[in-house]
């Protein structure tokens, strides 16, 4: 937890952030507002992502809070916690259930599903409406496309990617909260550094400014294998 300092003339005005409600709340502005999450910290080289699923089904596993997908056919796991609620740490376990749920799912089964949440009202992209998974995600990319990029955007290939992340169980996943507590925090750095989990924690901060919202967000944990290749590379 962070604080702005305003200053303005010879005023200065230390502003604390604003407490989320509800759970809600920070998931209805990462949906609208994905850019919010520090994807270049994870991973300078991201591909900006689309959300495919809000409350996305797992059955008997439950609902997955946001999942997103970007062109390579790497898909991400969001789940939501805010630290006033005091089962935070079980998050842990519900997310690698999810993961566990979602493993070994066939490509025909996630397209149905998230066909179903783009014609749903809880998809607002009305572009998104009657698309198929691998329609939306060549929409995606040639919105984000950035104008130096000189790659070009292969169905065959995302469906491939897509379908050998399902088998293999390769997802990103990310706790996404107000606060992140230390043990939460240790949990996921073990899970990350200690294992082939693609697993962070990240925080954020609503701030609010002559009537307008500001939003800081941090990643948390801290990727030691990422530390221990740069340094290696530093030392050569």
């Amino acid at each position: 937890m962070g604080y702005l300092v305003k200053i303005s003339d010879d005023n200065i005005e230390i502003i604390k952030p604003k407490s989320f409600e509800k759970e809600e709340i920070l998931q209805e502005i990462v949906k609208n507002y994905p850019e919010i999450i520090p994807l270049e910290k994870i991973d300078e080289n991201f591909d900006p992502i689309l959300i495919v699923g809000r409350e996305f089904p797992l059955e008997e596993a439950g609902s997955i809070d946001l999942l997103t997908i970007d062109v390579s056919g790497l898909v991400t796991i969001i789940e939501f916690k805010l630290e006033k609620n005091t089962d935070i740490r079980k998050i842990v376990a519900q997310v690698i259930k999810y993961s566990a749920n979602l493993w070994e799912m066939s490509y025909d089964v996630l397209d149905k599903k998230v066909q179903s949440f783009f014609n749903s009202s809880r998809c607002e992209i009305k572009e998104l409406k009657n698309k198929t998974l691998v329609q939306a995600v060549k929409w995606h990319f040639g919105k984000t496309k950035k104008e130096a990029e000189d790659r070009e955007f292969s169905s065959e290939e995302f469906i491939k990617n897509v379908s050998s992340n399902l088998q293999k169980g390769e997802f990103r996943l990310i706790i996404f909260c107000d606060n992140v507590d230390e043990r939460t925090k240790r949990s996921v750095e073990y899970l990350n550094n200690l294992s082939n989990f693609d697993f962070y924690c990240v925080s954020t901060d609503e701030f609010e400014v002559d009537g307008k919202s500001f939003f800081k967000s941090s990643l948390i944990t801290i990727d030691r294998k990422k530390l221990l290749l740069g340094e290696n590379e530093l030392a050569r």
